[in-house]
């Protein structure tokens, strides 16, 4: 039997090596489980994938409950707790360039936490472990800020949280993108159950928090971590075979030899920039122009509530103009979306509301493009490392810098000077991507990458 250089099937262009065994590690690839007459029928679970399309599943491939019930609960506790966050702050009598320096701790340790836990479940192969991990850490950290008082006793419980919490979100998404193999577009179908997660619940907590004192922020999110934690043990394990796993510092060289990787991950960093000083400042605007914590949850929950049809149709809008036109046009949505806020808020609770649409419209395009987008673009088997070195690199140095620059500009010029800022850099990332040599659509095994990037050399 003659046999494929690149693979155990019978060779169609004649290059072929002949008399090698199956599983020779000549061959580089994985024994041949071909049936022949003399063999045993095979089973369902035992049978080869097919080529380029990762594990076979059976008719519900792809499908898992439970991590969609983990992504509604994880994104439900931090729909309770991220968009009051800097309320708590402020009622505690801390200043803009205090609450930004607080936020930037996140960013910061996430630089070091999200690629140490990734690497870990890249070396390990054991991704729903790390995960559970990393889960367990944050419900127990968010209580500490109960028991806090002043700056720096604050910073120490922004730390310990960050820490853990900051990994939570690449390793849902590296376990998802694993699970559901060659049909990475379902990921938005996944992740859609947590915007509805976090825009019902962020609903709800703008109301009890008219009755109730802010510190139940903390208490409710360590409730949904507690229930996510339980939905992760239900989900699928996401072990990696050990010719898959990757020590942290042999991937990290991997992952900045893939160009158009690297390209990408920069175009993102410039957003983050923008959408940092959003997040960190929003709430702080909207209750500066007279409006109830009511409001600023309805706010929260139109843009997370408009995100669900928007996720469920970004798939579709990927496959006919191809990931990078949608990843350019959700970056023009963010900067038009950042200068009419900073112009407009201030007319009253409607045009907040109604302007939240926006962001429910550019966060739902980018963040499911972006994560298939960033997986075709690396390399296959650092797919876990490769969300999380995104995750840092755009929640890291850049969220620093975006943080920490709109609480000075905060301070001196006004929350409307932060979204006019906001606004340029948004415009400057979709313009870098519209010019860029990014593809269209990355071949399903990554992006370009030189020789040395391929496994094994």
């Amino acid at each position: 039997m003659l046999l494929c250089r690149r693979c155990p099937l019978p060779c169609s262009d004649g290059t072929a090596l002949a008399d090698v065994p199956r599983s020779s590690p000549e061959h580089g690839v994985r024994p041949d489980t071909r049936s022949r007459p003399d063999d045993p029928p095979l089973r369902a679970a035992d049978r080869p994938p097919a080529a380029g399309r990762g594990p076979v599943r059976g008719a519900g491939a792809g499908r898992s409950p439970a991590l969609g019930g983990l992504y509604a609960a994880y994104y439900a506790a931090l729909g309770a707790f991220f968009p009051f966050l800097p309320l708590f702050y402020r009622a505690h009598g801390l200043s803009g360039l205090e609450i930004g320096a607080l936020a930037a701790v996140s960013p910061a340790l996430a630089l070091f936490a999200q690629p140490l836990w990734a690497g870990i479940a890249d070396a390990r192969g054991q991704r729903r472990g790390v995960l559970l991990c990393v889960l367990a850490g944050s419900g127990a950290a968010a209580p500490l800020f109960l028991l806090a008082r002043g700056f720096p006793a604050y910073l120490l419980c922004a730390a310990a949280l960050a820490l853990c919490s900051t990994s939570v979100a690449p390793l849902a998404d590296s376990l998802t993108i694993v699970h559901l193999g060659g049909a990475r577009e379902r990921y938005a179908r996944v992740r859609l159950w947590g915007a509805a997660g976090f825009a019902l619940c962020t609903a709800a907590m703008g109301a009890l928090l008219l009755r109730q004192g802010l510190a139940v922020i903390f208490i409710v999110y360590s409730a949904g971590i507690a229930a996510a934690l339980l939905l992760a043990t239900l989900s699928p394990p996401g072990v990696a075979p050990p010719s898959q796993r990757r020590r942290l510092w042999d991937a990290l060289p991997e992952l900045w030899r893939a160009t158009d990787y690297r390209a990408f991950v920069g175009v993102a960093c410039v957003l983050q920039l923008a959408s940092s000083a959003n997040n960190a400042f929003l709430s702080l605007y909207v209750h500066a122009l007279g409006s109830s914590t009511w409001v600023i949850g309805l706010a929260w929950a139109v843009a997370a509530a408009f995100e669900v049809p928007v996720m469920a149709l970004a798939p579709r809008f990927a496959e006919r103009l191809g990931p990078r036109r949608v990843l350019t046009l959700a970056l023009g949505v963010y900067a038009l979306r950042y200068a009419l806020f900073g112009a407009l808020a201030a007319r009253g609770p409607a045009w907040i509301l109604g302007l939240q649409l926006g962001q429910g419209l550019s966060f739902g395009l980018f963040y499911t493009t972006a994560v298939p987008y960033v997986s075709r673009l690396a390399p296959a088997h650092l797919q876990t490392s490769a969300q999380a070195v995104y995750a840092a690199a755009t929640q890291g140095a850049t969220a620093i810098i975006g943080t920490l620059l709109a609480g000075l500009i905060f301070d001196a010029f006004g929350p409307q000077a932060v979204y006019a800022w906001a606004s340029a850099a948004a415009a400057v990332a979709a313009v870098t991507l519209l010019v860029s040599r990014l593809p269209l659509a990355p071949g399903r095994e990554g992006g370009r990458a030189t020789a040395s990037a391929a496994p094994g050399r």
